[in-house]
C-alpha cells in the first residue's frame, strides 16, 4: 500500500514537471516565433527563425494550437503570472530601472497598473465555462503582451491598451449575458407564480 502510494505520488510528480515544462516551452515557441514575425531585428542572426522565416509561423501555428486546446487549464495560473509581473513592476518603479536599464517612471506605473487590472479581470474567466467570446478574447490577450515587448513606448502602451480591452469586452458581454439570463428566469418565475395564483 505504502509503495503504491509513493509510486502514485512520484508519477504525480512527473506528470506535473512535464505539463510545466510544455507550457513553459509553448509559451517560450508562442513569444519567440512571433517575435521573429514582427521584428526580425530582435532574433540572433544565427537563429533559424530568422534563416527561414516560414518555421516562424509554422511554430506560431503549432503554439496557438496548444495554447487554445489547453486553455482551461493556463487560465487558472494566469491571474498568478500576472501578479508576479506586478511584483517585477513594483521593483521596476522603486528603482527606475529593470536589468540596469533606466526606466521612466511613468511607464513602470502603468506597466503595474496594467498588470494589477488585468490579473483582477482575469480572475473572472475561472467563475465561468469559457465561451467562443472568452476565447478569443484570451488569445487577443496573449497576442498583444507579444506585441507590447517593444522598445516603442507608444507601440507598448497601444498593445497592452488593447489586450486589456480585449478581457474587458468579454467581462463586460458575460455580465450582459448573465443579467439576460436572470432577468428571463425571474419573468419565467412571475408567471408560474401567477398562473398557480388563478388556479
Amino acid at each position: 500500500m505504502n509503495d503504491r502510494t509513493i509510486k502514485s505520488q512520484i508519477i504525480s510528480g512527473l506528470q506535473l514537471a512535464a505539463k510545466t515544462i510544455l507550457a513553459i516551452a509553448t509559451a517560450g515557441i508562442f513569444f519567440g516565433s512571433l517575435t521573429a514575425i514582427i521584428s526580425p531585428s530582435r532574433v540572433r542572426p544565427d537563429s533559424f527563425l530568422v534563416r527561414s522565416p516560414a518555421s516562424g509561423w509554422i511554430l506560431l501555428a503549432v503554439a496557438t494550437t496548444i495554447l487554445i486546446a489547453t486553455m482551461n487549464r493556463w487560465v487558472k495560473i494566469l491571474p498568478g503570472v500576472l501578479g508576479y509581473s506586478t511584483l517585477g513592476g513594483l521593483i521596476m518603479l522603486a528603482s527606475g530601472q529593470s536589468n540596469k536599464v533606466p526606466v521612466p517612471r511613468l511607464t513602470a506605473f502603468l506597466l503595474v497598473l496594467f498588470t494589477v487590472a488585468s490579473s483582477l479581470l482575469s480572475l473572472t474567466f475561472q467563475e465561468r465555462r469559457l465561451s467562443i467570446v472568452d476565447r478569443l478574447a484570451l488569445l487577443g490577450f496573449l497576442f498583444c503582451l507579444a506585441f507590447s515587448a517593444t522598445p516603442k513606448f507608444s507601440t507598448m502602451l497601444t498593445a497592452l491598451a488593447i489586450g486589456f480591452g480585449c478581457l474587458l469586452l468579454a467581462w463586460m458581454i458575460d455580465r450582459i449575458l448573465r443579467r439576460g439570463d436572470h432577468g428571463s428566469s425571474r419573468q419565467l418565475h412571475r408567471t408560474a407564480t401567477d398562473s398557480a395564483e388563478h388556479h
